[in-house]
């Protein structure tokens, strides 16, 4: 160990000489030993590192300056004591000539850092700012330039932007644009705005730049004074007085990073008048569990770190300190770190010990029945123990409790039940016991939760301290949990971030007389402390809130939150806190004086002063469903203020009676849209506002057509009492508007004893918007009213009722008498709801206009007469505000649509379509701009073509300010914008709601009137889209109307079938938004002569209970009556709605007698929704006994009818039993005087026009199943997409007839697409045009569907059923054309389709169809059709299995003519239940191809019948056979035993094969092992065989039997040369023809060189006839014999084998050897067969292909080869073509020829191909071509134990391996008891096995050789 060093000399240090005198001290190393420097040592020189171990003590006296060597500093494992004093401080700096390299610098401390990189060169780039790191974002054009100022920031020369992900961070800094030669991020400019396009990330090149160096102010720098961690506790404290530390900071390599005092030691030392400045690291950190700092008189300046950073849990007490100019926070607390977690289980019955600060996480996931799990937890004494849960879930968790007691009583528990949700649980002592325990026989959960410790003693304080000036925070506590912090006369100035910031749980924050003052972002900002107390403190001017905070109780008294950039006050907090507000400014605020959000709060606002604040002064309950259980605001002064709701209340639930108190406040010189606007969804208690003052306030018009008008008081709340309040604000357009809640209100709210600035009565009530002149409001009691503002005064008289009231034009209110507008006062402007009452009739006359204010509208109880004539039309249509303004909208095709331009420097501009962020920024200049131009928001927005000079670009607006677009920010654009790229807008227009007749038993009139822009409801304080004319009950006169831009046309919900009414007729609708013409509920409605041109034509449906109960709240209250609460009997005058949708406890039974007029009769409608379960309805007719009605829940279901009595007499019964029953039954009881005794409940759609806009013509929901649905002689058009025409669900009858279905555009739409059950559906005379699918049924059920007469032209799909069960369809008389299905259908029980035409189309009738149900038979009928020019005329896949074998399925097709028709029919039908018959007959099939192909698959010995008889089939294609039957499955088919085939008189003559398609083709090909043929004329010389067997020969028993038939001018003893059977393949079934009994010399078989069929005898092949030309199989029969000499040769044709059910002596000799090879295919191989080849491969038929071009051989490129290609490759190798591939280039750029061939197919060489386009493409794959080499079959031998061996000898076997098309079978095959004598056997070219040899005997095998066999 060294010794301390104490020299003196003279040195040279860095080339600088320096002189010392005889005082001067250098010093290094250890210390072990006290050690104490005075002033006489100084100065001292540190050299290297000072080590003060464990038991040393160093004491540095008054007056000693120390010098450190660059990266040296003091190391103290023991005590150091510097002991400066006032006068003579003890000073520690550096001494030297320290350069640091730039890279390093920028690298720590340049406030950039990259994460979430590979390596440090790359990452998301991140900045250091306002106390925080954060993101960089920027836009596209920005990335690039953005990233070189970054990557040379960080040292590096060069870099580009690449995405890292947008990360978790937040964002520092937006829109940042770099010209790329700022020095830093910091300095490029921004544009201000707030969206985040790309998250900037770099990649930087891993080259350091040259360094520029970078000189710092001092000469060097030292690394600062380090109190190492050390277990043992230090009973001496260190402490450093009047000392003065600078230029400290980096570690020995020179780095900078280090804290100029740091401590990591049990026990901080003391500070106590230290000066620690223009240091490059923090200039204090202290980091230790439980140590306590201690500092007094502390100056922390100028340093390029935290000035202090901070972890502890110990008392903090920081006092007259200083932390200034620091680089980041000013003082920082970091989270401590407790060490390594324990992990343990709750359940184990222990008693734990926790250790000061031990964590303990306790998990388990699964408790037993009724078990019961503890464990108790101590620590030391003076320790409190502390629990949080961290995770939470029990399934069963009503039956599972974990709770907590303190101390060793569990009698008392401190929770149950917690959560992770709740704070930190503590103990009273050190000892706690935490229990679960489970009352359920299983409790699963998931249980995480931390145990800790702490010191009762601990505190945190800070007082008489300043943090001024500092580039981050101020003050920032980051630990999750901490117990408590106090500031007192605490100064928080000019700080670059938050004043002061928290981010975890602090159970306690006392700030008492403190200021946060000019602060860059919030004054305070707390994200979760349990209780906040403010006192006295000032906390103004910071640049956003004064205060925010997201958790805890707050308690602010007697301070000031004045000008601020944003809001005074923000809390948003969801946690059930307390906030009081006593005694405090909040004033001059640019944001809001208070603004509390969240839920479950309670707020308590009392005696503040409110003032001067420009968006607001209180905002309460802004958020998501905000839940409050108190808010009182009492006392407070609140005027001067602006904004849009001055103090604004929007809560969704307020859980306590009286919650909301709003008293005793004093409102006065505000500016804004709302005083006072409350909102509460939902509540039942009653809120006060009572005994406030609201005196001359200015409302600020932000739009003058705003949605609604300015008014003081704004109530979305019924239940309020609003007495004695002082409302004197005349320039208001209303002092109150009380909307209420509910959708109609019968509510009255107190508003008595207030002054209302007049005692003038109507006055009064002008000034107010209620229930008086909107319906759907509550209505204001205002008598009686003070006469002046004297509240001494009192006027007790009534106000009377406004009715319609004219001031000049205007007019509004309610009727209660006749009213009658004329013409000559037109127009009349609506400011009012119109309200006619049930006495009282509105006349309108000709000529009349109305122009409704927004949201206004008629409500007709009574009657309204609206006639107006051809020539003088009544005009209904909004009020519209003119207004000036600096912006306009042209070249649109309405008037609040257009191109947007603005007038700037005196020129009309156009505005570009562009932003960052199209979605949210285009749509808020949007609406801004509307509004505006005075309209009530924007509907669109797109781009458009515009000439003008565009001037605006990159808009950013704020809807709470702004309310011209040019006082948004925004740029001049940056570059030119297109032409084609301006903004062009659809602004609202604004609506009124339009006209209401409710449930009334007058009738009204209406024609020739013009009705426009209506739908805009306004209730709830929402706007809801209404239609233009609304009928709850229909008995009224609608004709010649012309709804122009509505919202929707027309709703009807009941229809009185009990008299004669018109139908709507000749009316026009014309939507401006997404809504339905029609909208039609009841059971009947008629609809004549008509168009409608909007997004949806007509919604047919039934009523819910929600139609059913708004009918009731618009009808008059006289008219309603609720069951439970009516009197025992009820005489109804004329019509009387009865609920009972209601809910409630019910045991009771209620009777109900209901009596009209002597003499009339009783007809009721009702509907039902829903009957709780145990309940009962019942209609009874006294006079009769009969019970005309029973209602119970199996009943429910949205259902209506009418139903009748037969007297005047009616009785209702209801009963229930059930606890709490829920009924949704509604009842409309209408007195008759005529009964009606059938009621028939149609809807006519009659002549209706319709262009659809973006849905259904008619849309059918639900529809009632009474109800027939008649849509005659209707034009339905499409011209959009993605909708259907017709959409029909569920419902009664339906006929179409006489309709055009069409659409013109490329998006074909369905014609009409069918859900659910109909009672059937009728078509007759339709037309589908250009349609998708024509009719469409999806899962439905009907009974049945029927088309007639009908035209599907350019169909897709004309008939498309997909899963329908029980569905018959008849089709008559109908036209298909141009269509890729004619009727497809995936289930049916009965197809009929007669006398229809079907042209041009891919499939006529397709049945792919599966059951699995029980079913009845099913059929398919066809007849009298014409298929002309279709793909496929019938196909049909059946697959059924049904459960009772004895049902059929039936086809029939009969009499059709089919021409230039590919296919007549084609079946596959699979079952192995159902019996099948098809019956082919009487049909005419000219020009077809393969025209008739019939497979059945029937698995058991069910019966299936064929029939095809007299049909006539001429001039067709056989591809394979004209007919085919069987051919795909005839393995299958052999097990039906059951199986009648009969082919009978019909004519088969002139049909051609297709050459073109190699293989055998057939007349008939017949898949079966049975079938009878007689009658037919086969005559096809232009097919290679009349009849083809294609099923596998099972035994001798079952053949074709084919004679009796005519064979054309074929001879007789030729007609076995025009059948393919057994005697060719002999694997095939027998054909028997007329030729049958001719004797046939099996020996002349053999006699010439074509040899072929079955021997019988023995056939003697010689050398003579050789080679042999073996035209099909070869069958020697058992007891024949096949003798082969040397030498011959036999070629096979492929696919053709050799059976040898007798005996073969093939004997060669070595010089004279027997072959059997394949006959050469014509073609294949024979032209430039030495000019191509195939390597690598693994066979001779595979590898990489190469072709010899111009001497050389070289590979083919595959970007260059087609299919065409390969297949003429593989026929010039002499093979046939199985496919081809890519593979890696395997050679040089240039060994690869790249020529494009462009082959046709049926070339026999690539060099006989047309093209040779060079393409020098670099597409590194070659060619891999997989051929099929032609092979012929096998030998197959079985010799019996008594037959004669046979003997194989010397003989080659070529080319084998495909059988009758199966490939790799075995070349030669023995089986059986006797195998042949095998020799000298040379097998190649096999693809299957070379030999097989199943045998138990002796086998004998000599010299067998093999060359390219698949295997031995």
């Amino acid at each position: 160990m060294e010794t301390l060093n104490k020299n003196l000399l003279s040195v040279i240090i860095f080339g600088f000489c320096l002189s010392f005198s005889a005082g001067e001290t250098f010093i290094s190393g250890d210390i072990s030993e006290d050690v104490e420097f005075v002033s006489s040592d100084s100065p001292l020189f540190v050299t290297d590192d000072l080590y003060v171990q464990s038991n040393a003590t160093v004491t540095i006296q008054a007056g000693v300056q120390m010098f450190f060597a660059e990266g040296t500093g003091i190391f103290v494992n023991g005590t150091l004591i510097s002991n400066g004093t006032n006068d003579n401080h003890v000073v520690l700096t550096s001494y030297g000539n320290s350069i640091f390299l730039k890279d390093e610098w920028h690298l720590k401390w340049s406030h950039v850092r990259l994460v979430n990189g590979g390596n440090k060169h790359q990452g998301r780039v991140l900045v250091y700012k306002a106390g925080r790191w954060g993101r960089v974002c920027t836009n596209y054009y920005a990335l690039t330039n953005a990233a070189l100022v970054v990557c040379r920031q960080l040292g590096y020369e060069n870099g580009y932007y690449n995405g890292f992900g947008s990360g978790p961070e937040p964002v520092n800094l937006y829109d940042v644009y770099c010209g790329s030669n700022e020095e830093t991020i910091l300095d490029c400019p921004r544009n201000g705005g707030s969206r985040c396009t790309y998250s900037l990330g770099v990649v930087c090149s891993t080259t350091i730049s040259s360094p520029h160096n970078l000189t710092f102010s001092n000469t060097s720098y030292w690394a600062g004074i380090s109190w190492l961690k050390d277990d043992a506790y230090q009973d001496k404290r260190s402490f450093l007085r009047y000392t003065d530390i600078s230029f400290a900071g980096v570690n020995a390599k020179g780095e900078p990073g280090n804290p100029a005092i740091s401590s990591h030691s049990k026990r901080f030392p003391y500070l106590s008048n230290v000066n620690i400045a223009d240091c490059v690291g923090s200039g204090i950190s202290f980091s230790g569990v439980v140590s306590v700092v201690d500092i007094n008189e502390v100056v922390v300046k100028g340093n390029r770190g935290y000035g202090m950073e901070m972890s502890t849990l110990g008392s903090i007490s920081i006092q007259n300190s200083r932390f200034e100019d620091n680089e980041f926070d000013g003082l920082a607390m970091f989270d401590v770190h407790h060490g390594t977690p324990h992990y343990d289980y709750l359940c184990n019955d222990n008693i734990t010990f926790i250790d000061s600060f031990e964590t303990r996480y306790y998990t388990d996931d699964h408790i037993n029945s009724y078990q019961s799990c503890r464990q108790l937890f101590y620590a030391d004494q003076g320790y409190l123990l502390k629990v949080k849960v961290l995770q939470y879930y029990s399934y069963y968790i009503d039956y599972g409790y974990l709770t907590l007691y303190d101390g060793n009583d569990t009698s008392t528990a401190v929770v149950k039940r917690f959560t992770k949700q709740d704070d930190v649980l503590s103990s009273t002592n050190n000892v706690m016991i935490i229990e679960y325990r489970c009352y359920y026989y299983n409790c699963r959960y998931d249980l995480n939760l931390v145990i800790w410790s702490e010191p009762t003693q601990g505190s945190q304080e800070i007082r008489n301290s300043n943090f001024v000036g500092n580039n981050g925070n101020g003050l920032t506590v980051h630990p999750t949990y901490m117990p408590e912090v106090s500031m007192n006369n605490v100064k928080v100035i000019s700080n670059n971030g938050n004043g002061f910031q928290t981010y975890g749980n602090i159970e306690k924050i006392t700030v008492d007389s403190s200021d946060f003052v000019g602060n860059f972002l919030n004054g305070i900002s707390i994200y979760e402390a349990q209780n906040i107390v403010i006192n006295t403190s000032y906390v103004s001017e910071n640049n956003m809130n004064g205060l925010i905070s997201r958790r805890g109780d707050i308690s602010i008294f007697n301070s000031v939150f004045d000008g601020n950039s944003d809001s005074g006050l923000f809390v948003d907090d969801n946690n059930r806190n307390t906030l009081q507000v006593e005694n405090n400014s909040f004033s001059y605020n640019n944001g809001c004086g208070i603004v509390i959000t969240g839920a479950y709060s309670n707020s308590y606002i009392y005696n503040n002063s409110v003032e001067y604040n420009m968006n607001g002064a209180i905002n309460i309950g802004v958020g998501v469903s905000p839940r409050l259980y108190d808010i009182i605001i009492s006392g407070n002064t609140i005027s001067f203020n602006t904004g849009g709701f001055l103090v604004h209340i929007d809560v969704y639930r307020v859980n306590y009676a009286n919650a909301i108190q709003i008293t005793d406040n004093v409102f006065r010189n505000n500016t804004c849209e709302r005083v006072l606007s409350v909102a509460v969804s939902y509540n039942d208690d009653t809120m006060i506002v009572e005994r406030n003052v609201m005196t001359n306030n200015q409302p600020r018009l932000r739009f003058p057509n705003s949605v609604w008008p300015s008014s003081v008081l704004f109530l979305q709340y019924s239940k309020v009492s609003m007495k004695s309040n002082t409302f004197d604000n005349p320039d208001f357009m209303f002092e109150v508007v009380a909307v209420g809640r509910e959708k109609l209100s019968t509510t009255v709210i107190n508003a008595s004893l207030s002054w209302w600035g007049s005692d003038n009565c109507s006055l009064i009530k002008s000034r107010i918007i209620d229930g008086e002149t909107r319906p759907s409001y509550p209505k204001l009691l205002i008598s009686p009213y003070r006469v002046d503002n004297d509240t001494s005064e009192l006027a007790y008289q009534e106000c009377s009722r406004i009715g319609v009231f004219q001031s000049g034009q205007t007019i509004g209110g309610s009727i209660y008498g006749n009213v009658t507008l004329s013409s000559v006062g037109s127009p009349y402007v609506v400011n009012n709801d119109i309200v006619i009452h049930p006495e009282a009739m509105l006349v309108i006359e000709p000529g009349v206009t109305l122009l409704f204010d927004y949201y206004t509208g008629i409500l007709v109880r009574g009657t309204l007469l609206a006639n107006g004539n051809y020539t003088d039309m009544i005009r209904m249509t909004p009020f519209f505000k003119n207004v000036s303004t600096p912006i306009r909208i042209s070249d649109g095709k309405n008037q609040w649509e257009g191109v947007l331009e603005v007038l700037k420097d005196g020129n009309w501009s156009s505005v570009c379509y562009s932003s960052y962020n199209y979605n949210y920024d285009i749509a808020i200049v949007a609406r801004i701009a509307c509004q505006q131009l005075g309209y009530t928001g924007y509907l669109d927005y797109y781009t458009a073509t515009s000439t003008r000079m565009t001037v605006l670009d990159y808009f950013e607006c704020n809807e709470d300010t702004h309310t011209n677009i040019l006082d948004c920010a925004f740029n001049i654009q940056l570059y030119v914008c297109p032409s084609y790229n301006k903004l062009y807008l659809v602004c609202n227009p604004g609506k009124w709601s339009g006209i209401k007749y409710t449930l009334s038993s007058k009738q009204s009139s209406m024609e020739f009137a013009y009705i426009s822009q209506t739908g805009g409801n306004l209730e709830k304080m929402n706007v809801y889209s209404s239609a233009a004319i609304q009928v709850d009950f229909n008995h009224h006169h609608f004709a010649n109307l012309n709804l122009h831009n509505v919202h929707r046309g027309f709703t009807f919900y009941i229809d009185n079938p009990f008299i004669d009414k018109d139908p709507t007729t000749n009316t026009d609708i014309i939507c401006a938004t997404f809504g339905y013409g029609v909208t039609v509920y009841s059971l009947s409605y008629h609809y004549y002569q008509g168009s409608i041109n909007c997004s949806g034509g007509i919604y047919l449906s039934t009523l819910s209970s929600d139609d059913f109960n708004a009918i009731k709240h618009y009808t008059d209250q006289q008219h309603v009556l609720s069951f439970a609460e009516a009197d025992q009997s009820i005489f109804v005058e004329d019509i009387l709605y009865l609920d009972l949708l209601y809910s409630g406890y019910n045991y009771v039974t209620h009777y109900r007698n209901f009596t009209v007029q002597d003499g009339n009769a009783i007809a009721m409608f009702v509907y039902n929704d829903y009957i709780s379960n145990n309940g009962y309805l019942s209609f009874i007719d006294p006079s009769s006994g009969k019970t005309l009605l029973s209602l119970d829940s199996s009943s429910s279901g949205r259902q209506q009818q009418w139903i009748q009595t037969t007297s005047n007499e009616l009785t209702i019964t209801f009963s229930s039993n059930y606890y709490y029953a829920s009924n949704k039954v509604g009842i409309v009881i209408l007195s008759l005087k005529d009964p009606v005794k059938n009621i028939t409940n149609s809807i006519v759609l009659d002549s209706i026009k319709y262009e659809s806009s973006g849905s259904y013509a008619i849309e059918m929901q639900s529809g009632s199943k009474s109800t027939y649905l008649k849509v005659l002689n209707c034009t339905l058009f499409d011209n959009t997409y993605g909708y259907d025409i017709v959409y029909l669900n569920n419902g009664g009858r339906v006929l179409f007839e006489g309709c055009n279905l069409s659409s013109i555009n490329n998006y074909r739409p369905d014609g009409v697409r069918i859900r659910g059950t109909f009672e059937g559906i009728t078509f007759s005379n339709c037309e589908f045009k250009n349609i998708y699918r024509g009719i469409d049924l999806y899962n439905s059920n009907i009974l049945p569907l029927k088309i007639m007469d009908c035209s599907f032209l350019t169909v897709s799909y004309a008939i498309y059923i997909y899963g329908s069960q029980h569905s018959n369809i008849e089709v008559y008389k109908s036209r298909f054309e141009d269509f890729y299905n004619g009727l497809r259908t995936t289930s049916f029980d009965n197809i009929f389709i007669d006398e229809c035409d079907f042209q041009d189309g891919t499939y006529g009738v397709y049945v792919d169809t599966s059951f699995g149900y029980q079913s009845n038979n099913h059929s398919i009928i066809l007849q009298n059709i014409n298929f002309q020019s279709v793909h496929r005329s019938v196909y049909a896949d059946i697959d059924i299995d049904a459960y009772q074998a004895s049902e059929w399925v039936y086809l029939s097709l009969k009499k059709c003519i089919v021409e230039d028709s590919d296919r007549f029919l084609e079946t596959y039908i699979f079952t192995e239940t159902m019996n099948i018959e098809m019956d082919i007959k009487n049909n005419m099939i000219m020009h077809g191809r393969d025209v008739i192909s019939i497979t059945i698959n029937n698995q058991i010995d069910n019966s299936y019948v064929v029939n095809i008889a007299n049909n006539t089939i001429m001039n067709n294609t056989a591809d394979n056979a004209i007919v085919s039957i069987g051919q795909h499955y005839p393995a299958f088919m052999s097990s039906s035993t059951g199986l009648q085939f009969n082919f009978m008189d019909n004519i088969l003559q002139h049909n051609l094969a297709n050459h073109i398609i190699n293989g055998l083709t057939c007349a008939l090909e017949l898949g079966v092992h049975t079938a009878s043929l007689s009658g037919n004329l086969f005559d096809n010389v232009g097919i290679d065989v009349e009849i083809c067997s294609a099923h596998v020969f099972t035994d001798q028993d079952h053949y074709i039997d084919a004679r009796f038939n005519q064979w054309g001018n074929v001879e007789e003893d030729k007609v076995r040369h025009r059948v393919f059977d057994n005697e060719d393949w002999n694997n095939l079934v027998y054909i028997i023809t007329d030729d049958e009994n001719t004797v046939t010399d099996e020996l002349s078989k053999c006699s010439s060189s074509n040899i072929g069929g079955r021997i019988n005898g023995t056939c003697h092949l010689t050398l003579l006839n050789s080679p042999y030309q073996v035209q099909s199989d070869i069958t020697v029969l058992p007891n024949a014999e096949l003798i082969i000499d040397p030498g011959v040769k036999l070629f096979l044709k492929e696919n053709n084998g050799i059976t040898i059910l007798g005996r073969l002596s093939a004997v060669g000799n070595a010089n004279e050897e027997i072959t059997f090879d394949l006959i050469e295919v014509p073609g294949f191989g024979s032209v430039d067969s030495d000019k191509i080849r195939l390597v690598e491969g693994n066979s001779r038929t595979e590898g990489r292909l190469q072709i010899y071009v111009n001497g050389e051989w070289k590979y083919v490129w595959y970007s260059s080869f087609r299919y065409n290609d390969a297949q003429v490759a593989c026929r010039q190798l002499g093979f046939t073509y199985e496919g081809y591939t890519s593979v890696s280039l395997n050679a040089e750029f240039e060994q690869t020829w790249k020529n494009r061939l462009y082959c046709n197919g049926y070339e026999l060489s690539l060099f006989d191909c047309s093209g040779y386009y060079y393409n020098n493409y670099y597409y590194p794959y070659n060619v891999w071509l997989n051929c099929k080499s032609s092979n012929w079959g096998n030998i197959q031998l079985y010799t019996d134990s008594n037959s004669e061996r046979s003997t194989i000898k010397h003989v080659n076997i070529l080319n084998t391996g495909r059988l009758h098309g199966v490939d790799g079978v075995p070349s030669i095959y023995a089986f059986g008891p006797v195998i042949p004598l095998t020799k000298d056997i040379y097998f190649e070219n096999c693809i299957g096995q070379a030999l097989v040899i199943d045998s138990t005997t002796e086998i004998e095998l000599e010299r067998i050789t093999m060359w390219w066999t698949s295997s031995g």
